[in-house]
């Protein structure tokens, strides 16, 4: 299974896509989720959140009860300060 998912997610990577791996996103708690009947499906989902300037943060996994699920986060890694806060220069 777990060949599976690197099979999967090198197709992934081999048409551009990349996710953020290894890095938690404590800070950042939006997130969009796709979640479809087929891989299919969500990998087409995903890639409808990709071409909105969302970035993937889960490829297509499928979960137990038989579902698809994919992840994105916004491009952005931090919220603007608007001139506030450790961040700004003032």
């Amino acid at each position: 299974m777990v060949a599976h998912h690197r099979a999967r997610d090198s197709v992934f990577t081999q048409m551009g896509y990349k996710t953020r791996r290894g890095r938690h996103t404590a800070g950042m708690a939006l997130r969009f989720a796709v979640q479809a009947d087929t891989e299919a499906e969500c990998a087409e989902g995903l890639r409808q959140l990709v071409a909105l300037g969302l970035v993937p943060a889960m490829l297509p996994k499928q979960l137990t009860d038989d579902r698809w699920m994919a992840r994105a986060v916004p491009g952005k890694t931090k919220a603007p300060t608007n001139g506030r806060g450790p961040e700004s220069s003032g």
